[in-house]
């Protein structure tokens, strides 16, 4: 939990350090020596917790070896750990979504084909192997107009018109196949 006065703590811990060394103080008299000793302290004790925090942070910010401190640290280490658990809350959501997505993509019985904007292969369907040719495992990062050279489809692409077209399958030449070009975003392209 975050402490609501995390410069308090350390005020008071620099002020603990500082009586502390207020005893050299009485035994040299020597204003130096005392403040000298008592900022060097504090910065002991500052470099050993930031050195902690970053062995802990280095070593993945795991809950069971979250470094105890107050203070400044402690609030950021508490910060650290809340965006850590947001970020592995949101990437497991995000990861639901593209199963889902996934999956009801794959139900689609017409060949699909996701490309991005370099026309390079993200994803492609069964239908789109037994259709197209197109394998959806081994094809990813190949550009599709390397597999469909089709001058009718390259032309389409081209344009990015999305207006239905038919061209002949590149698997069956006897098949004609009717295609379209969609765009989804902006940066990616799906027939």
């Amino acid at each position: 939990m975050m402490n609501p006065k995390p410069w308090g703590s350390e005020f008071f811990r620099l002020f603990l350090i500082l009586c502390g060394c207020l005893f050299l103080y009485k035994i040299t008299a020597n204003w130096l020596i005392f403040l000298s000793a008592s900022l060097l302290g504090y910065i002991i004790f500052i470099g050993y917790k930031l050195n902690t925090l970053m062995s802990w942070l280095e070593g993945g910010a795991k809950e069971e070896m979250t470094p105890e401190s107050g203070g400044v640290i402690g609030n950021i280490i508490s910060l650290v750990y809340r965006h850590k658990k947001a970020l592995e809350k949101d990437y497991e959501h995000q990861q639901e979504m593209v199963k889902q997505f996934t999956g009801i993509i794959s139900a689609i019985p017409s060949a699909t084909v996701i490309i991005n904007q370099n026309r390079e292969i993200e994803w492609a369907n069964y239908p789109a192997l037994m259709l197209l040719g197109i394998n959806g495992q081994q094809d990813v990062g190949v550009k599709v107009d390397n597999l469909l050279r089709q001058a009718i489809f390259r032309k389409h692409l081209s344009k990015g018109d999305g207006r239905e077209f038919e061209m002949i399958s590149p698997i069956d030449p006897n098949m004609t196949l009717v295609v379209q070009l969609a765009p989804y975003t902006q940066k990616k392209n799906y027939f």
